[in-house]
């Protein structure tokens, strides 16, 4: 704390909200901040993914896992904690301080496109699991160095894909916060680090300006410590979106706006106009500012040494870890009128079992990946 004091005292408005805004824009780089070279704060990288540390940019690779749903079939916390440590290390190896996982939203249709990235729709199961995740990846790393920060998404009621951008969930109170909200309170209290809101509308507020969400609920009553990024591109207002809590715009600030998304940056220059025209108050900047440093004074990215080591990536271990998952992840399901558990299924008698058949369009294709944040 009086680290991140020391250095907020140090800071000019427009080095606190480059804490809060992203770069300018690049199409090449949508996952690193900016560092402040003044006062020596390294801006936080961010990386990808629910099953995985983005691999698919790389000539490396890392660990593809079992995606988050065939692991919550596992039902297996201590599993899912040591995923979330080995995500960990490769983050580390690969110089990242931001993990953008878990996503614990609930699959509340079967067609939600990234139904798979998160551990299905129930809400106690969603919780434990992402809990087990979050403790994982922040844990102390057993060679040394800074902690990895988890980042639980999408805060909140983020259950559809196409429209998402568009979509107003509209819900009582009962609802809110009995459905949509406890899982997400798990991983708070597990100690996660970052919130990312989503792009829908929650009762008629964008997430990213709702002081209900993020002002009232999450960082009010539940006391969450941490700091609320937005989703890439998220709508975003300058004044209601500080005024909410939304601590930092991804994943950029300035530049040209990509025509596919219809929002405008909120953030950055927009922001320090808004401190001096007295419509932002800057101890809201000040609180900001604030979470982001003591989070990086916590987890040690103030003094990180990036060592960028991807040989170590993809270890045997890991491969291990990734093929238990998988192979705790099935489920066999039987079909027929009578549904009854048996104890003599499994495993199959290689004298009576001649041959098992794979059915379906990814039987015997590769399938690790959509290429986007849901890989």
């Amino acid at each position: 704390v009086k680290r991140a004091r020391q250095l907020l005292a140090a800071m000019t408005l427009e080095d606190k909200v480059q804490q809060m805004s992203g770069p300018a824009y690049n199409p090449n780089n949508m996952f690193d901040q900016e560092d402040n070279e003044r006062l020596n704060v390294p801006g936080h990288k961010f990386m990808d993914g629910p099953r995985g540390v983005r691999w698919y940019n790389s000539d490396y690779g890392t660990t593809v896992f079992p995606v988050a749903a065939a692991r919550a079939a596992s039902w297996n916390l201590e599993l899912e904690e040591k995923i979330g440590k080995v995500m960990a290390d490769e983050m580390r190896y690969l110089g990242r301080h931001v993990l953008l996982a878990p996503t614990v939203n609930q699959v509340m249709h079967p067609r939600w496109g990234r139904a798979q990235e998160t551990y299905g729709e129930d809400s106690f199961l969603l919780g434990e699991m992402g809990a087990a995740f979050v403790r994982g990846a922040q844990a102390e790393p057993g060679d040394g160095g800074y902690r990895i920060q988890a980042c639980v998404k999408h805060f909140a009621a983020n259950n559809i894909e196409d429209t998402r951008i568009f979509v107003n969930a509209v819900l009582d109170e009962r609802t809110l916060r009995e459905v949509y909200l406890p899982h997400f309170q798990k991983s708070v209290d597990a100690g996660v680090a970052c919130v990312m809101s989503s792009y829908n509308r929650v009762n008629g507020d964008y997430a990213g300006f709702s002081s209900k969400l993020l002002r009232q609920i999450l960082k009010t009553e539940w006391g969450y410590q941490g700091y609320v990024i937005s989703d890439w591109f998220a709508k975003g207002q300058t004044v209601p979106s500080a005024a909410a809590g939304l601590d930092v715009e991804l994943p950029f600030s300035s530049g040209p706006f990509p025509e596919i998304f219809d929002s405008q940056y909120f953030y950055g220059s927009a922001l320090v106009t808004a401190v001096n025209d007295g419509k932002v108050s800057a101890d809201v900047v000040d609180e900001a500012a604030f979470r982001i440093l003591h989070t990086k004074a916590k987890f040690g990215v103030l003094d990180a040494d990036l060592q960028f080591k991807p040989e170590k990536t993809k270890s045997m271990d890991a491969q291990k870890l990734a093929l238990q998952a998988a192979r705790e992840g099935m489920v066999l399901l039987k079909n027929g009128p009578k549904r009854e558990l048996t104890d003599d299924v499994l495993p199959l008698d290689d004298a009576t079992v001649k041959k098992i058949a794979v059915v379906g369009l990814f039987a015997n294709l590769q399938n690790t990946g959509d290429k986007g944040s849901s890989e």
